[in-house]
């Protein structure tokens, strides 16, 4: 069964960090007139046949011809009303923000992914032509707002595309955004990533560019700060979860919608940590910071629970590797104003920020296990800490109670 088939990719790309992160991308399978495609909030990595969302293909692309027979500004609550009424299941999950850009493929499979050795070109400086120089048959778009602007603007690509070409594209690399792949067979697509894949990184290496290490942070300036940051971004007074990581160099905005909605636009940078600096900060862009850097002390992620931190962790991680394997693309390039503004105000990113605030069932309590150090203890305390517990662990056994602790602490912070 197709959809086996898709779940099945879905879950082993979506597993492998060089390719998502955060739970980042999506995919689909068309049979019949009708798009199956991964929900909003569903990560790929757990993707299961009975996951996606039915969608009416007609419908969707009737929504983009629609838009000329209204004005500007009607024209996304129209496409999002077509994209509500073009649903034929009633599992009541809501579908991707780009399923329309699926449904504009013509192959039964596509997979829309952010690999961060795609991401190095996409941002920079002289991204589009070095993939006409390596990817010549691609279609490339950008940088362009998300949702309807972005299915618009690959509608007209298409065209043009399709007028040079006489076919669709099976690869569309966008701007700030990452890369769609489509194909007749999940084999087939998993064959050109790899690929693409492959020859980026012989590109980075024949130009000397690499991913950065890093500087090791301060210890003794984490054990004091990092509890004190805690309290600092705490929200309806539960405390913040926050990482240490390796201080790296940072470039000065976000590089896609994932990068801006799990690490936030711009870190804050001090030489001290106190409540001035974190309410100044929160004063001047409403929320608190999601990285806070001290030069030559520490890097710190910082979210409302800890998988919320762990994906700022891992996108700020990921924003250094492209900053570094940039300088083969001529350098880095951000994400313009007009689109970092217009993703920071888009309802469908609200949304996603709200999902994963929601994330851990357990987040802000506290749970005392008894008997924590090892046996059920041991287990029941580690199924606590992934549900966001903070978790207090009493044992006779003070040696293996200070282990466990340490492997939980290790858990979260790396």
């Amino acid at each position: 069964m197709s959809l086996e088939k898709i779940a099945e990719v879905s879950r082993k790309m979506g597993a492998n960090p060089e390719y998502v992160l955060a739970g980042g991308g999506n995919t689909s399978w068309k049979k019949d007139g009708i798009l199956y495609v991964k929900p909003s909030g569903k990560m790929l990595a757990d993707m299961q046949p009975e996951d996606f969302v039915q969608m009416d293909i007609s419908m969707l692309k009737r929504s983009l011809e629609e838009c000329a027979t209204v004005p500007a500004d009607k024209q996304e609550d129209l496409v999002n009303r077509y994209a509500l009424f073009s649903v034929i299941d009633n599992s009541g999950k809501a579908p991707s923000v780009e399923a329309i850009l699926h449904a504009l493929f013509d192959a039964s499979y596509v997979v829309h992914l952010h690999p961060t050795l795609v991401n190095a070109m996409t941002c920079g400086k002289n991204g589009k032509e070095i993939c006409a120089e390596l990817f010549p048959e691609a279609l490339w778009l950008g940088p362009i707002n998300p949702g309807l602007t972005l299915a618009l603007a690959s509608v007209e690509g298409f065209k043009e595309y399709a007028a040079k070409y006489g076919k669709q594209p099976q690869v569309m690399f966008m701007q700030n955004h990452g890369v769609f792949v489509a194909g007749e067979d999940v084999a087939e697509i998993e064959a050109v990533y790899e690929a693409m894949k492959q020859k980026l990184a012989d590109y980075c290496k024949a130009k000397g560019a690499e991913v950065p290490a890093g500087t090791a942070p301060d210890a003794d300036f984490i054990r004091e700060n990092a509890p004190l940051l805690r309290g600092l971004c705490a929200v309806d007074g539960v405390p913040a979860a926050v990482g240490a990581m390796n201080i790296y160099e940072m470039a000065d905005g976000p590089f896609t919608p994932d990068h801006l909605v799990y690490a936030g636009s711009y870190p804050l940078v001090t030489d001290v940590i106190n409540k001035d600096v974190v309410e100044a900060y929160r004063a001047k862009y409403g929320f608190y910071p999601k990285a806070v850097i001290v030069p030559g002390k520490a890097m710190f992620a910082v979210g409302k629970n800890v998988p919320v931190m762990r994906a700022a962790k891992d996108l700020l991680a990921d924003a250094a590797a492209i900053n570094g394997l940039a300088k083969a693309f001529g350098g880095a390039a951000v994400m313009p104003d007009p689109m970092r503004i217009f993703i920071e105000n888009w309802g469908a990113e609200a949304k996603r920020r709200k999902q994963m605030d929601s994330a851990g069932v357990l987040c802000g309590k506290i749970a005392l296990v008894t008997g924590g150090a090892q046996g059920f203890g041991f287990g029941i305390a580690e199924e606590l800490v992934k549900a966001g517990a903070h978790v207090v662990i009493a044992d006779l056994n003070l040696e293996g109670a200070k282990a466990a602790a340490a492997k939980f602490r290790s858990a979260i912070t790396t």
